[in-house]
C-alpha cells in the first residue's frame, strides 16, 4: 500500500464537499440591448465554492488557504427595459457524485453527492457613451443554496446544507471595434452572507467579500455571438489566507 494514498484521497474527498458553487463570470458588455429587446445565452465556467471563504476548522474545511472550483453551466437573459437599461437574470445549477476507496475495501470508502443552485438578478445601466466606447454599471443581488450528503468510511452518513446571499457590483467598459467585434474590461466586487448547517449544527451567518477583473471579446455573426472570457478573482478567506483563482468562461448567445 502506498503510504501517501490516504492523505491524498482524504484531500480529494473533502475538496468535493462543502459546495455553494457560484457562477461569477461576467459574460456581458457595457453596450445596452436597445434597439433589440432580448438576449439569451449559455456559458460554461469554473465556478467558485463561496462557502470556503470562511474557515471554520470543521470536518468540511480541509484547509484555510484554498478555494475549490468546479465546471458549471450557466444561463443568462437580458431584457431591454429602456434605451439605457437592461434587466439581467443569471441562473446556474450543478450536481455531482463521487466514490473513493481508501484501502480497496468497501468499509473504507466514501460516497458523496452535491447539488448547488445560484440565482442572480440585476440591472445594467449605461453611464456614458463617447463614440464607440461605452461605460455601464451592473449592480445585482443573488441567492444560492446547496446540499452535500453521502456516506463516509465505516458507513457513517453525513448531511451538510449551505445558504448564501449577497450583493455584487460590476463596472463594464466596452469598445466597439466593428459590428462584428467588441472588447470589454470589467471590474467587480461582491459581498457574501454565508451560513452552514453541518450534520444539524449551525455555523454562521458569516460575512465575506471577494474582488476581481474580467476581460472578454464578443465575436458576432448576425444575431448570434461567441464570447470567450478570462479573469482573476481575489478570494480572502476569513480565519485563513487568501486565494487568487482564475475565472475562465466561454459563452454562446443570441440577441433578438
Amino acid at each position: 500500500m502506498n503510504i501517501y494514498r490516504l492523505p491524498c484521497l482524504l484531500f480529494c474527498f473533502f475538496s468535493l464537499s462543502a459546495c455553494v458553487f457560484l457562477d461569477i463570470a461576467c459574460q456581458d458588455t457595457a453596450v445596452p440591448l436597445h434597439p433589440k429587446k432580448i438576449n439569451a445565452s449559455l456559458h460554461l465556467t469554473n465556478a467558485v465554492n463561496i462557502s470556503h471563504t470562511y474557515y471554520e476548522n470543521t470536518v468540511e474545511d480541509p484547509e484555510p488557504n484554498r478555494i475549490p472550483q468546479t465546471p458549471l453551466l450557466g444561463t443568462k437573459a437580458l431584457i431591454g427595459i429602456s434605451p439605457e437599461a437592461d434587466l439581467v437574470l443569471n441562473l446556474a445549477c450543478g450536481s455531482g457524485t463521487s466514490r473513493i476507496s481508501l484501502f480497496d475495501s468497501s468499509t473504507t470508502s466514501t460516497t458523496t453527492r452535491w447539488e448547488s443552485f445560484h440565482l442572480k438578478l440585476g440591472v445594467k445601466y449605461l453611464l456614458s457613451q463617447k463614440g464607440k466606447s461605452y461605460v455601464s454599471v451592473l449592480p445585482s443581488l443573488y441567492l444560492a443554496n446547496a446540499l452535500d450528503s453521502g456516506t463516509r468510511w465505516s458507513n457513517q452518513d453525513y448531511k451538510f446544507k449551505y445558504n448564501a446571499k449577497g450583493i455584487e457590483g460590476q463596472l463594464l467598459i466596452t469598445h466597439l471595434a466593428s459590428k462584428h467585434f467588441n472588447a470589454t474590461l470589467a471590474g467587480r466586487i461582491q459581498a457574501n452572507h454565508v451560513q452552514k448547517i453541518l450534520d444539524g449544527e449551525r455555523y454562521g451567518p458569516h460575512f465575506t467579500a471577494n474582488y476581481g477583473i474580467r476581460g472578454n471579446v464578443q465575436i458576432s455573426a448576425g444575431p448570434i455571438y461567441l464570447m470567450p472570457e478570462f479573469g482573476m478573482e481575489l478570494m480572502p478567506i476569513v480565519n485563513g489566507s487568501s486565494d487568487i483563482v482564475p475565472i475562465v468562461s466561454l459563452g454562446f448567445g443570441v440577441s433578438l
